[in-house]
C-alpha cells in the first residue's frame, strides 16, 4: 500500500507540470440563424457588433425577397432565404461584416441549398469578399442556379485582414428559392502564446528491492562414435563369348501375294509365330544380313534367310527339329487340300 501511495503521489506531481493550452487560439465568428433575427453569434468570437444588412430589397428580416425564414430547407430551424417566383433579381442577398485583425489566417464556411421551380434559369448565387470596406469586391465563389444543389463549400480566406466583409447575391433570372445557413469565419488567432504553470518540487524516496537468482549449471557428456568400415576387394573376371555363326530361315516379313499363310490352328502357323517372336526378342543373337526370299519344292511360299551370330549350340537342333516338322506338317496339309479339292 505505501507503494502505491507512493507511485500516487508521483503521478499527481507530474499532472502539475502539464502545460495549460491558451482558450482561444483557434476562434470563429458564426451564425446559425437560431432566432429571426439579424445579429446571431454563436461562435467563440462575439459577431454582434454589426449584423446582416439586405442588398436591393426592402430591409425588413420577415418579408421581401431577403428575409430569416423559420421554414423551408434549411439546415436548422431557421436560415437567411432569398426567394422569387419567376422575376429577374439584381444582386440580391445579405452581406454582413467581422473584425478580422484577431486573426492571422482564416476561412469562410456555409451551407448552401437551392430548390428550383422551373427548370433552365440561368441564376447564379456569387459570394465575394472586400477587405477595404466594400469599395472593392472579389469572388470567391460561384454557385449555378440552373437544378436543385446542396453544398457546404470552405474557402480560404488567408490574412491577416483589418475587416473582412462576407456578401451572398443572387443575378438572374430565377423561379425558386435559396437557402443560407451556418454561416463561420474562422481561423488563427493572431499572438496566440501557451502559458506553463510548474508546481514546487517534490521529492520521493522508493526503497529498492534486490533480487538474488542462483545460477544452474548443466553439464553434458560428451558422447563419441566410432565406426569401422571393411575394405571392399573387388575382383573382375574377363568376359569369355564363345560365337557361331549360323544360317536360319525366317517366316516372311510381309505375306506374299499368292499364298496367304497356313489356316488359323494350326501348327504351321503355330511354329512360325514361335519363330517370330524368337527372333523379335533377339534370342538368337543380333540380324547379321538378310538375304532375298526363294520358293520352297513343296508349295508356294516365301521364305526370308538370316544370318545371326548364335550364342549357343544347342539352338542349332531346336531350329532343324522344327524345320522338318514343319515341312512335314505343310507337305500333309497340301495333301489333304488336293484330296479335297478331287
Amino acid at each position: 500500500m505505501k507503494m502505491v501511495s507512493r507511485l500516487l503521489a508521483v503521478l499527481a506531481a507530474m499532472s502539475m507540470l502539464a502545460p495549460t493550452a491558451l482558450a482561444g487560439e483557434y476562434g470563429a465568428y458564426r451564425d446559425e440563424f437560431k432566432t429571426v433575427s439579424y445579429n446571431g453569434s454563436v461562435g467563440s468570437l462575439d459577431w454582434t457588433s454589426s449584423g446582416w444588412a439586405e442588398l436591393n430589397d426592402d430591409g425588413n428580416k420577415t418579408t421581401g425577397a431577403v428575409h430569416v425564414d423559420p421554414g423551408g430547407n434549411c439546415v436548422g430551424s431557421n436560415c437567411l432565404h432569398i426567394h422569387s417566383e419567376g422575376s429577374e433579381l439584381v444582386g440580391v442577398g445579405a452581406n454582413r461584416q467581422a473584425d478580422t485583425s484577431v486573426f492571422s489566417w482564416f476561412e469562410l464556411c456555409y451551407e448552401v441549398r437551392y430548390d428550383e421551380f422551373e427548370a433552365g434559369t440561368d441564376a447564379v448565387l456569387v459570394v465575394e469578399k472586400s477587405v477595404n470596406g466594400g469599395e472593392t469586391w472579389h469572388p470567391l465563389r460561384t454557385h449555378e442556379l440552373s437544378e436543385d444543389l446542396q453544398e457546404h463549400p470552405i474557402i480560404e480566406i488567408g490574412g491577416p485582414y483589418e475587416s473582412t466583409i462576407i456578401r451572398f447575391a443572387v443575378q438572374g433570372y430565377v423561379s425558386g428559392e435559396v437557402f443560407i445557413d451556418d454561416v463561420e469565419l474562422k481561423g488563427t488567432l493572431a499572438g496566440s502564446s501557451t502559458t506553463t504553470t510548474t508546481s514546487p518540487s517534490t521529492t520521493t524516496t522508493v526503497k529498492a528491492t534486490t533480487s538474488t537468482t542462483q545460477a544452474t549449471t548443466t553439464t553434458t557428456k560428451a558422447t563419441t562414435t566410432t565406426s569401422t568400415t571393411a575394405p571392399t576387394t573387388t575382383t573382375t573376371v574377363p568376359e569369355t563369348t564363345e560365337t557361331t555363326e549360323a544360317v536360319v530361315i525366317a517366316p516372311p516379313q510381309e505375306p506374299p501375294s499368292r499364298f496367304d499363310g497356313p489356316p488359323a490352328g494350326s501348327g504351321i502357323r503355330a511354329t512360325a509365330v514361335g519363330l517370330q517372336v524368337a527372333f523379335e526378342n533377339e534370342l538368337f543373337g543380333e540380324v547379321g544380313f538378310v538375304s532375298s526370299d526363294f520358293a520352297s519344292v513343296d508349295h508356294n511360299a516365301n521364305f526370308r534367310i538370316v544370318a545371326e551370330v548364335i550364342e549357343a549350340g544347342w539352338v542349332w537342333i531346336v531350329v532343324l527339329v522344327c524345320l522338318l516338322a514343319w515341312a512335314t506338317v505343310a507337305g500333309l496339309e497340301q495333301r489333304r487340300r488336293i484330296a479335297a479339292v478331287t
